[in-house]
């Protein structure tokens, strides 16, 4: 934006409102993950005030309470995530109507709100990249994706120039683009302190070069979700103009008949939904779902050769049967990943640089698998498969600042799994006097 007038023809009836919005306190929202919680597990936890229109997952919350604070969200029973970022699945829902997916793309993914939410909307059938392209930005997005549970992720720190060398190798990228912010300025004075029109600028040259780089790796007629927390028009409908109009794609129209107050914008041909803090419960945000053009290639066959790796491992037993997994190691730790994108992961891991593929779920010590935390967090994780021990609020947060456990007097020695609310969040091995805190140092809490 590049004036106050510029604000007020987005919306010359109601700038009044608008710029009142932006003085109230920012709505608080969650994302349950449907596959270790329902809604009823986390009642007596949060006033839930009502769902999110948009996400069958997300609800609002009365209030802001200290996560930090709550074991379920260490062991990754709900994201703390903005509403209008939800908004994802109500675009996705719209890309699967087209049909079936095999692999995904979250291209500027930290810290992992969009990456946990598609991966559960993958349920499983497809394998999602969550590529961060800033290494100081891995470390969360690593861990929330662990904390989430779905062995279909591949964690990588790509250059979006790099997945060109893929081919037409996604039916669906996500590209939630780095922009100027304007849609958080309620929310992050730093962002308000910040802006410029030099930024507006900056970001949207950033944005084109961004869709640009990665657009090859899209297959014809894959889909592209371009979205910005942004309001102007530079970095909106005029970039997304920019990816129908020269590099091929229509834009594709979602279903917002049953949601309030998104509204729909129509600019030179281009289509997109706005949310805006005074008519909508949450941040502002925009978004624009697109289909590249060219004839549509098979999605579940694209000549990958498979290659299954030669040292393998059998640690079924600590899973169930969801994703039908495989275990290989790689310098002394066993990883998980669903055995039928094997052909996928093994090109992404020759040709990106690869942070962690599928889950984590062993360290070999002597011959012996030793599991840790991340197998646990697993969402297919076979209880049985190890002691548990339910814990109180006041031991489970010992755990979380790494302090030392006693478990009590029967509890069996050996791996003994932490739950709380009948949630699995943590890992320790009992000694018998005492017990090793497993939680890596990194998920250590500080109060």
């Amino acid at each position: 934006m590049k004036s106050k007038s510029d604000f007020i023809r987005l919306f010359p009836s109601d700038y009044v409102e608008f710029e009142k919005a932006l003085r109230e306190p920012s709505p608080v929202s969650i994302r349950l993950n449907s596959g270790k919680v329902s809604i009823d597990d986390l009642a007596s936890r949060f006033v839930c005030t009502e769902k999110v229109p948009w996400c069958n997952s997300g609800y609002y919350l009365a209030e802001r309470p200290a996560f930090t604070l709550d074991p379920l969200f260490h062991a990754g029973a709900y994201y703390v995530q903005e509403a209008a970022s939800m908004f994802v699945e109500r675009c996705f829902e719209r890309v699967r109507s087209f049909g079936q997916l095999r692999t995904a793309l979250d291209l500027c993914a930290a810290p992992g709100g969009k990456s946990t939410h598609l991966a559960s909307l993958l349920c499983g059938e497809a394998l999602l990249v969550a590529n961060e392209t800033i290494r100081s930005r891995l470390g969360s997005l690593r861990e929330n994706m662990s904390k989430w549970g779905k062995p279909n992720v591949i964690v990588t720190n790509s250059d979006p120039k790099e997945f060109k060398q893929l081919g037409d190798f996604f039916d669906f990228v996500l590209v939630d683009a780095p922009c100027s912010g304007e849609g958080m300025f309620r929310k992050e004075a730093e962002a308000l302190k910040q802006w410029s029109i030099d930024l507006v600028k900056h970001c949207a040259a950033r944005q084109r070069r961004i869709v640009s780089e990665v657009w090859e790796a899209l297959r014809p007629g894959g889909f592209m979700l371009y979205s910005t927390c942004t309001y102007n028009l530079l970095e909106n409908e005029e970039t997304a103009s920019l990816i129908v109009n020269e590099l091929g794609a229509e834009t594709v129209s979602v279903d917002v008949s049953d949601c309030r107050n998104i509204e729909s914008s129509e600019y030179q041909g281009i289509r997109g939904y706005r949310f805006f803090p005074h008519k909508t419960r949450s941040e502002g945000f925009f978004a624009c779902l697109m289909r590249k053009s060219g004839e549509k290639t098979d999605a579940t066959s694209r000549g990958i050769k498979r290659k299954i790796p030669k040292k393998e491992y059998d640690l079924s037993k600590w899973f169930g049967t969801k994703y039908k997994l495989m275990f290989t190691e790689i310098g002394g730790r066993i990883r998980a990943y669903p055995r039928e994108f094997a052909g996928e992961i093994e090109i992404l891991e020759q040709r990106l640089r690869t942070v962690s593929s599928g889950i984590e779920v062993a360290e070999l010590k002597g011959q012996s698998p030793a599991p840790n935390i991340d197998a646990i967090l697993c969402d297919d994780f076979n209880a049985a498969a190890f002691a548990e021990l339910e814990t109180d609020l006041e031991t489970a947060l010992r755990y979380l600042r790494r302090e030392t456990i006693i478990a009590p007097a029967g509890t069996p020695q050996g791996f003994v799994v932490l739950t709380y609310g009948g949630i699995a969040f943590g890992l320790v091995k009992n000694l018998g006097s005492r017990c090793n805190n497993l939680l890596p140092p990194a998920r250590r809490i500080q109060f």
